[in-house]
């Protein structure tokens, strides 16, 4: 499906590419494997100094290719911005096909070489990840929270199943990957659906389900892992029952801001500033699976006062036990954040990719109108109807 957003607000214009799949453990690893081969050669560029120079060719342009997760998908994503003039846009969108669906192969895969040296990115990457023990904490947390769902398996990969992979298989999957996987392709800046319906469509396109928002209130489960770091991080997962699309949806952004959302939330002024437990805290909102997730970093010995106090403000603020300033705070700094997206054309395309993927029909006018809108009783309502599920504690 093709979406644009015309505006001549900007001297450049963007474009990406979605190819959608499900999130799934068995299929996990594949797709960052093969984002890393298609990043570095294809048939007509069969290495990345080709690829850099034929970038550099449509005025100095920007690709980039990478795997990320939206709701319960897996989306291997191909990003391309440049000028418009003089059809630069539309030979950069040649340049991107070319990389999408001629990539380099020798005999029955993927060439060999880029191959091997793809496994052994995705190798180190994946050993990388205990490196950032906040990104560490919270995807630990969400394994442990989305057990037995889409939404727990890591989009990245799996160390163990990386020897498993062989260059036809890969090549066959993505294969498979081009021919039945729905494709998206949404654009932002002065062009025309001719410059970018120019890639081929799937044969058979499979339907893939909205992620599934599981709401089943019980006492939370605590997790702690130690790894004798000297700065302790706990994470703590809340669900909701919010519709992804909708005033439901505005409703939990709130609370979320209104919680801890930002240096004027409630917890960052309560545990930050005025008790001094923490080193950071903060919260954020997974949309399509309606969660949000308190990360925070605080030694060991403060983990249960942390804790506690995450889950009186949550109650306070089911209460209306909020100030008229922290109301206008929380409801400004998502205004804010929304505006900010204005002025950068791969931001304000991101915003609308986002849209396009949850069915949210919404513009970012809408957004901040909707937002505008609310009052603290939709925040009040949205805390009444979280729960904690799961503490994780990395020590």
């Amino acid at each position: 499906m093709i979406h644009i957003i015309r505006t001549r607000k900007f001297k450049s214009a963007a474009a990406v590419v979605l190819i959608r799949q499900p999130l799934t453990r068995e299929f996990a690893t594949y797709s960052p494997v093969i984002c890393d081969i298609l990043a570095h050669a294809s048939a007509k560029y069969p290495g990345i100094r080709q690829m850099r120079t034929a970038a550099e060719d449509l005025y100095g342009a920007a690709m980039n290719v990478q795997v990320v997760q939206r709701g319960e998908q897996q989306i291997l994503e191909f990003y391309f911005e440049s000028l418009t003039r003089d059809g630069n846009f539309k030979r950069g969108m040649e340049f991107l096909r070319e990389i999408i669906e001629n990539p380099l192969v020798v005999g029955n895969g993927f060439n060999r070489d880029f191959f091997e040296s793809a496994v052994s990115h995705i190798r180190n990457d994946i050993e990388g990840r205990i490196n950032n023990k906040a990104e560490y904490a919270e995807r630990r947390l969400i394994e442990e929270m989305c057990k037995g769902e889409p939404f727990g398996v890591s989009a990245d990969g799996y160390l163990e199943d990386l020897d498993k992979l062989t260059s036809p298989g890969l090549l066959g999957y993505y294969k498979k990957a081009l021919d039945t996987f729905p494709r998206d392709i949404c654009a932002i800046g002065d062009v025309d659906e001719s410059d970018i319906n120019i890639f081929a469509s799937p044969k058979r396109e499979i339907v893939i389900p909205p992620a599934s928002i599981s709401y089943k209130p019980k006492q939370p489960t605590y997790f702690t892992e130690d790894f004798n770091t000297a700065q302790g991080k706990l994470c703590m997962g809340f669900r909701s029952k919010a519709n992804p699309v909708g005033k439901d949806f505005y409703g939990l952004w709130l609370f979320n801001s209104l919680l801890g959302g930002g240096p004027n939330s409630i917890l960052f002024k309560r545990v930050r500033e005025r008790e001094s437990l923490c080193y950071y805290i903060n919260s954020v909102n997974y949309r399509a699976k309606s969660l949000v997730v308190i990360r925070c970093g605080v030694s060991a010995e403060n983990f249960e006062r942390v804790t506690n106090i995450v889950l009186e403000e949550v109650a306070a603020i089911a209460r209306g036990a909020f100030s008229p300033l922290d109301f206008q705070n929380a409801q400004s700094e998502i205004i804010k954040r929304l505006r900010a997206g204005e002025d950068y054309p791969n931001t304000l395309l991101n915003y609308y990719v986002s849209q396009y993927l949850i069915n949210d029909k919404d513009t970012l006018t809408d957004a901040i109108a909707a937002i505008s809108a609310l009052t603290p009783v939709d925040a009040i309502e949205a805390a009444a109807k979280v729960y904690l599920d799961t503490v994780y504690m990395l020590k």
